[in-house]
């Protein structure tokens, strides 16, 4: 089923003007005194990104997300509220990369990811993929919200693939971890697929507001920061910082780092303390583990103290 947005909007109450490929509204959540349009609704038929929704106010994800949260419906019944309210009638499909690719603004070739990656509910994915998800602590809502998907063939095979996206939405790099014991734990782009170099994880949902951003290594450690209250998150993908990342990173009032808890770990805290404290705040967050392995409580309770 491919959701009209249109339809979509008309039924949550939400009015909206296109604006190139989105649809553009102030944000329809009670508690963002929107008074700019800043709610934005990627309107594509065919595209990755169609659906996407996005907003200044730190909210984004997926028609499924936007239903769940505005208009309360429960999980269970957000696929039937979909087809009925906003479906175009073609049954229910998966959505795989095909290898697809994007163009920056001169046309030239960008980033384009490996073919084999399938992008679904993670409620519908295969059960291998899922219960690691899960038991790394991924929720259904952060699978919706940052458009992480899974491959079962292809050079990515047996990973869960975690998509890297600009301040702009545009994909630009991926993690990916695997879910079937490989040796080789995390598998990053070659050089063919034409990454960014710098791209940060957690750039795409970033917002207007830089007041602190809590950085980590990989995506599955800033997931877990952003399910422990954590409002901005990165992370780079590696140990080793890049000049990009320190641009990126310098937008922000202050730096709090979750290091892993290895020498690698240590050695990004040190190099985000060397290129960024001389101007903003640094502050390390000691966990004596990775955050992903951290209790969720715990980890709040370790971030709140840094956040303070």
């Amino acid at each position: 089923m491919s959701v009209i947005i249109e339809r979509l909007l008309e039924a949550l109450g939400i009015e909206a003007k296109r604006e190139g490929l989105n649809r553009v509204a102030t944000c329809p959540f009670p508690d963002h005194d929107d008074r700019h349009p800043s709610f934005k609704v990627r309107d594509q038929p065919g595209n990755p990104r169609h659906g996407l929704y996005v907003c200044s106010c730190g909210r984004g994800g997926s028609p499924r997300t936007l239903a769940h949260d505005l208009a309360g419906i429960d999980w269970e019944s957000v696929d039937a509220w979909l087809e009925e309210n906003a479906g175009d009638g073609e049954p229910d499909g998966v959505e795989e990369t095909a290898g697809f690719e994007h163009h920056d603004t001169m046309g030239h070739k960008a980033f384009r990811m490996a073919p084999g990656v399938y992008f679904r509910p993670l409620e519908k994915w295969p059960g291998p993929a899922r219960d690691y998800a899960l038991r790394r602590g991924i929720t259904p809502q952060q699978a919706e919200r940052w458009g992480i998907g899974y491959a079962v063939d292809g050079r990515l095979a047996g990973r869960i693939v975690m998509p890297v996206r600009g301040e702009d939405g545009e994909l630009q790099s991926y993690m990916a971890r695997a879910f079937d014991g490989s040796e080789r734990r995390y598998l990053t782009p070659k050089g063919e697929e034409n990454p960014r170099p710098g791209a940060c994880f957690g750039a795409e949902r970033w917002g207007a507001e830089r007041g602190t951003v809590v950085l980590c290594e990989g995506a599955l450690k800033a997931l877990a920061a952003e399910r422990a209250g954590a409002g901005a998150v990165a992370a780079i993908g590696g140990s080793v910082l890049q000049p990009d990342h320190v641009a990126l990173l310098s937008g922000f009032e202050r730096l709090v780092v979750l290091p892993d808890a290895d020498e690698a770990g240590e050695g990004v805290a040190a190099q985000a303390w060397a290129a960024l404290a001389r101007w903003r705040p640094v502050v390390k967050v000691e966990l004596g583990r990775d955050a992903d392995e951290v209790p969720e409580e715990e980890l709040r309770g370790r971030l709140a103290e840094a956040l303070a």
